[in-house]
């Protein structure tokens, strides 16, 4: 596992990995290939699947920064329960 080899030599046991795919193929294009026409954008968010347009309805680098800042905060979470877990740690 990559994020644990990287944990090792830089001695951190909070490293994790997340990648998201911008689409050069337009959505347009692709939604026609997944599950007979039925993906949206969100099921393709959902994925980690963006698609690089901006507007009113959907922006790929909100969409990027938002998913980035809900990991970032539920990794926070989790450690500050595990040290609340842990007395006189």
């Amino acid at each position: 596992d990559l994020a644990r080899e990287i944990g090792q030599r830089s001695e951190r046991c909070n490293i994790t990995l997340d990648s998201y795919i911008i689409s050069a193929t337009t959505y347009t294009d692709l939604y026609q290939r997944y599950d007979d026409g039925k993906w949206s954008r969100e099921k393709f968010a959902e994925h980690h699947i963006l698609f690089p347009e901006r507007d009113q309805n959907y922006d790929y680098i909100r969409m990027l920064l938002k998913g980035q800042l809900t990991t970032a905060c539920s990794r926070l979470c989790s450690a500050s329960l595990r040290n609340a877990a842990e007395p006189n740690r």
